[in-house]
């Protein structure tokens, strides 16, 4: 029985000597942003690509899902929007010279140090990597031109930019925006 036990014991240490050596396909294989190694390949997380996730790929389009205004100018050349209140704001969203959205409502009465939310429908930004333009109007009354607060372009998606879901809009001085997106890959639109 002895010449067994220890035959057993001899097969079992073999195999377990053999399965020691066989390397992890994974060991050592770095999967930038959160993606898993499978079987030694990244499984990469949506919107990123590459042997080791490290390409960020360009969304198909973007959903527009809130509109915020955070910062408008308080004075049109130093004098009062409107003679007795604030200023009744909305803005308007362009691609190229074609309307793209603009708020349900208008907001009345705005405050300069106030953030306001505009009610809007979730809308799509096509062409990812142009110029949109931005626009900010003070309604006077039905009949009356709207006077134009200010205007900027600005690209909604840049290929290093991390997929951030909030995204900040300025002028550099005197309107700023925050806009909530999602982002829309190729194999969502099947």
């Amino acid at each position: 029985m002895r010449p067994r036990l220890a035959s057993g014991f001899i097969l079992l240490f073999s195999l377990i000597g053999f399965f020691s050596c066989i390397k992890d396909p994974c060991d050592g294989n770095l999967c930038n942003h959160e993606g898993v190694c499978v079987d030694g390949s990244c499984d990469c997380p949506q919107g990123y690509t590459g042997a080791h996730c490290d390409h960020q790929e360009e969304p198909s389009k973007m959903r527009v899902t809130a509109i915020t205004m955070t910062k408008f100018p308080s004075t049109n050349e130093g004098m009062s929007w409107d003679a007795t209140d604030g200023p009744d704001i909305y803005f308007k969203m362009s691609e190229e010279v074609y309307p793209l959205a603009q708020p349900e409502y208008l907001v009345e009465n705005a405050e300069p140090l106030k953030s306001y939310t505009f009610v809007i429908h979730p809308f799509d930004l096509r062409f990812v990597t142009t110029p949109y333009k931005m626009e900010l109007f003070d309604y006077d009354g039905v009949g009356v031109p709207s006077q134009k607060m200010g205007e900027f372009f600005f690209t909604p998606y840049t290929s290093d930019n991390g997929f951030p879901t909030t995204l900040i809009l300025e002028d550099g001085s005197t309107m700023s925006f925050t806009v909530e997106v999602k982002y829309i890959f190729p194999d969502e639109m099947l």
